[in-house]
């Protein structure tokens, strides 16, 4: 099975999964094969649909953690060290242009992809254009295309945490003013400093 006809079905085979798209190999103790990374994802959405979707795509392969607000991303964010953020663009769009912008300035390895309707073109094509995203995926979304999307996310995370200089160029300039949320991030910055 090609990685397009992958994308194509709502059942997954994990073993075939792990086939045609393998993972890059790592001086470590040799994993699960199974498994794709400890790394982790967050859900940043109240959709039940892109929830459900990302809890059949992972299986025990990776962490899935849901935020319903940005407040839960960030705390998140301080407890575990996720590498994908999956983000409903229908959610709030102004808030989440901005949110995705500093965590790419504060985190430039965590690997967003954001999930939307096709109405949302012209913030998708803003976010794209600024390097804030990583992949789009269109609702309604699939478990199958959601696997395929997020380990390729994850490997990506995995090159940008192996390689900070390629993770420095990925790197967000401007995000824009974050408003009342300056002191959510203040603290994500705290954190990222302890990471370090």
């Amino acid at each position: 099975m090609t990685e397009h006809e992958l994308a194509e079905t709502d059942v997954i085979d994990h073993a075939e999964l792990a086939t045609v798209m393998p993972l890059p190999q790592r001086n470590v103790e040799a994993p699960r094969p199974d498994v794709l990374s400890d790394s982790g994802v967050i859900v940043f959405s109240v959709d039940e649909n892109v929830i459900d979707s990302m809890h059949q795509a992972a299986r025990d392969r990776f962490p899935v953690h849901v935020a319903s607000n940005i407040v839960q991303v960030v705390e998140i964010l301080t407890e575990s060290r996720p590498g994908v953020l999956v983000t409903d663009v229908t959610h709030d769009r102004n808030t989440i242009q901005v949110m995705t912008g500093r965590l790419k300035q504060i985190l430039p390895e965590l690997v967003t992809i954001i999930v939307s309707e096709h109405r949302d073109a012209l913030d998708m094509i803003w976010l794209i254009n600024h390097g804030q995203i990583f992949r789009f995926l269109r609702k309604p979304v699939s478990a199958g295309r959601c696997a395929v999307s997020i380990q390729a996310a994850l490997q990506h995370h995995e090159s940008l945490r192996a390689n900070p200089m390629l993770a420095d160029r990925h790197a967000v300039d401007d995000a824009g003013d974050a408003g009342v949320l300056s002191g959510v991030f203040d603290t994500l910055k705290s954190v990222r400093r302890l990471w370090a």
